[in-house]
């Protein structure tokens, strides 16, 4: 499913937050912890949505973390919807105390 390695079950949550993000035509997407919740918002031109709001202590919010986290100094690359390939370059900062990610989708060819 990557080109630099393999996701597992668990970490699939990335690809379906990429592909919900491809579908809405956003280039970013920023991750933050609130309330007892990983909130994901899809960010296109200057306006954002939210897309899905993950429990911080549940299975895909563990694994999405883990994946973001793995990869903040070295970009990932994946194929997803059939051929479409798309780098993700991640960076993490401080909201309120928390760390948050903010991932930036570029086209590959």
């Amino acid at each position: 499913m990557t080109e630099n390695q393999s996701l597992t079950d668990a970490d699939g949550i990335l690809v379906r937050l990429v592909t919900q993000a491809d579908v809405l035509g956003a280039s970013v997407l920023e991750i933050e912890y609130s309330h007892g919740k990983e909130e994901v918002c899809a960010i296109f031109e200057s306006m954002g949505i939210g897309i899905a709001s993950l429990p911080s202590s549940g299975d895909e919010a563990v694994a999405l973390r883990d994946v973001l986290y793995s990869h903040r100094r070295k970009p990932l690359t994946l194929t997803f919807a059939g051929q479409k390939r798309v780098k993700l370059t991640v960076k993490t900062y401080d909201s309120f105390g928390e760390t948050a990610y903010r991932v930036t989708i570029h086209e590959s060819a």
